[in-house]
């Protein structure tokens, strides 16, 4: 006789998950599911929606420090470009990171992306999201640098040890375009652009008319 496969119950998971991962963050085992009120969890939501932005501006800075020690730039400049940091809020329309450099300017977006626990890989409009910065490195943005060209370009993605590099390989890899249009081929022509720079690359061993993806860890 078979036996019964243990009951799914919606409450019993979502408890024993909230407990495990705030008993983790709190390193403190208590019972937060039914501990905390229904005005704590709304309390809670609301301060979540800004953990994006808060790790996006944390890889935002160790990103520009890489970029500060790799290109040897000097302490005013560094000061002035982490004071722009600083002042500038979150999505906006300019380059998350430019920093003035012999005349041309290294400029450089960030992405948070968190990968699907299930298919190890990044979802499709995150992939969307890394090749659309991509064109617009290489292509400009009309609200801050139109011309690029002689510019050098960057892509810091949030590196989570074992995971983000087989992610990666869907972003570089071939996709067949079933209905293509406009954007699809632009996004599928701008992967040639990309490649995976190491910390042991010179500076003046760099093309600009490479954008480079430079993984960083938190």
């Amino acid at each position: 006789m078979m036996e019964k496969s243990e009951e799914y119950k919606r409450s019993l998971v979502l408890k024993e998950k909230f407990n495990f991962l705030w008993g983790k963050i709190l390193k403190n085992e208590t019972d937060y599911f039914n501990k905390l009120s229904n005005q704590d969890l709304l309390n809670l939501k609301y301060t979540l929606a800004n953990i994006n932005n808060i790790i996006t501006l944390k890889v935002t800075y160790l990103m520009a420090e890489w970029l500060f020690l790799h290109f040897n730039i000097d302490d005013v400049i560094k000061e002035k470009v982490l004071n722009e940091i600083e002042q500038t809020k979150p999505n906006a329309n300019g380059y998350d990171i430019r920093i003035p450099f012999n005349g041309k300017f290294i400029l450089a977006e960030i992405k948070t992306n968190i990968i699907n626990n299930r298919t190890k890989s990044f979802g499709v409009n995150q992939i969307n999201g890394i090749l659309d910065d991509a064109h617009r490195l290489i292509h400009g943005k009309k609200k801050d640098i139109s011309n690029t060209a002689m510019n050098y370009k960057f892509i810091g993605i949030l590196h989570i040890e074992g995971e983000t590099e087989k992610a990666l390989e869907k972003v570089f890899g071939e996709r067949k375009l079933h209905k293509p249009n406009d954007e699809r081929i632009k996004r599928n022509q701008i992967k040639a652009t990309l490649e995976i720079i190491q910390d042991d690359v010179r500076w003046d061993q760099l093309s600009t008319e490479k954008v480079y993806i430079k993984k960083i860890n938190l």
